[in-house]
């Protein structure tokens, strides 16, 4: 999710904006809606392109942490909900029928909390389950924003059907699908968590202040009794992390810090060594990655930003990020192959030429030449006000889910249709 707590400026500009938090939309009953994909199509240029098995290794040292805490089933149970829907923060699918929605709803005295939500059926029908709060959580009204009570979370990744987390920062997990969470009060945030092949990997980041954290990678699952830190840990710069895993063996790390170039490290052994590779991403604010396989990677880079526009960078890879190839962009002076306006969100690949991007104040995109050329596949009237596609998700070429505000849309036929739904 995109994450904007100040006011930023934009280079040369001098243009400001502000992000605000909940949305006031008015809750309807859970109905699907059959959304037409536009006609109109972007008008792109093309660019020219230049170009074993196992687990992770085992681990060496325990996650240092306070006792866990489990919260009583009988204060997790999600409360009377206000007219407000359930903001969705974050989406996960194990297969083409389940998943969860990470949301956060208020309830009729304007105290938001973050909400875990259940599907069986693809997305057609969400089930409320239990609330991921801290013992003695301190409300916060719903006036100022989209905070919540004890430790704030945005995003949510399960293992399997009964095995799972929310984070970022905080981080509390689930062995029951979400009926129960157990806070697991880590030493420090945790900046990515990704799941593949039967294990997990999460990336604890702790700051000592606006310009520098320390990172430390946790594995769990295979061989591992729990959350534990791997014998070798790759290299990070910064104080922001994203992480692709396609496989166990296979995995990426981008992490940077606003406007100064990034760092990129690559795993092909399931984290028993690490290689620096070159990264794409000059400077950027926000930037999405996606990768397929062990060779094909994508990466998103968002430069300068304000008033809903941004300058924007696809840099893809058929060699596992040796080398790069720019295939498209956005600039303020024109002659930009992506869309300028919104703010770089969501990056899911379906094969090594077909990639879906969604836009914070934007919408969601399709590209099906490699990342050349894009055109939007929901209509403007589609999405959520001021909030664009901010989580796309695929679990095979055709079936795939994107969220905006309070609605999850799902498709079975690879994109042509869309169903949306609103989550409660």
């Amino acid at each position: 999710m995109v994450r904007r707590n100040a006011i930023q400026a934009l280079a040369g500009l001098g243009l400001a904006w502000v992000m605000t938090g909940c949305l006031g939309v008015q809750l309807t009953p859970p109905q699907a809606t059959e959304i037409p994909s536009p006609q109109a199509t972007l008008p792109l240029t093309n660019t020219p392109a230049s170009t074993a098995s196992g687990l992770p290794p085992t681990a060496t040292k325990a996650i240092p942490s306070a006792t866990p805490t489990l919260v009583p089933t009988a204060s997790q149970g999600p409360g009377p909900l206000s007219s407000a829907p359930a903001s969705v923060q974050d989406l996960d699918f194990i297969n083409a029928s389940r998943g969860w929605v990470l949301g956060t709803a208020c309830d009729a005295s304007g105290v938001c909390s973050p909400s875990v939500y259940t599907t069986d059926d693809g997305g057609r029908t969400w089930s409320a389950l239990a609330q991921p709060v801290s013992p003695q959580p301190t409300p916060t009204p719903a006036a100022q924003g989209p905070a919540v009570p004890g430790k704030d979370v945005s995003q949510v990744r399960f293992l399997d059907a009964q095995r799972g987390w929310v984070f970022g920062p905080g981080f509390f997990s689930t062995i029951d699908g979400g009926k129960s969470w157990l806070d697991q009060n880590p030493v420090g945030e945790i900046a990515a968590l990704e799941v593949a092949g039967g294990t997990a990997w999460a990336l604890q980041r702790s700051c000592t202040d606006l310009t520098q954290c320390t990172f430390e990678l946790l594995a769990f699952g295979g061989a591992n009794a729990g959350w534990q830190a791997l014998s070798v840990q790759p290299q990070l710069l910064g104080v922001e992390a994203k992480m692709a895993r396609p496989t166990a063996r296979d995995a990426w790390i981008l992490s940077w810090i606003g406007g100064a170039p990034s760092n990129l490290v690559v795993t092909h052994d399931g984290g028993a060594s690490w290689k620096e590779l070159a990264s794409p991403c000059v400077s950027s604010f926000e930037t999405a990655m996606a990768a397929l396989d062990a060779n094909h990677v994508w990466v998103l880079c968002g430069g300068d930003h304000g008033m809903g526009l941004q300058e924007k960078s696809l840099f893809v890879s058929g060699d596992g990020g040796n080398h790069w190839d720019l295939a498209a962009s956005a600039s303020i002076n024109g002659g930009s192959t992506l869309p300028i306006s919104g703010y770089v969100a969501g990056l899911s690949l379906t094969s090594s030429q077909v990639g879906w991007m969604g836009l914070a104040q934007g919408t969601l995109y399709r590209s099906g030449d490699g990342g050349q050329a894009w055109k939007p596949v929901l209509s403007s009237e589609a999405i959520s006000a001021g909030v664009g596609v901010e989580h796309v998700f695929f679990v095979d070429p055709k079936t795939g889910w994107a969220a905006s505000g309070d609605q999850v849309y799902s498709t079975t036929d690879g994109g042509t249709h869309w169903m949306s739904v609103p989550v409660q």
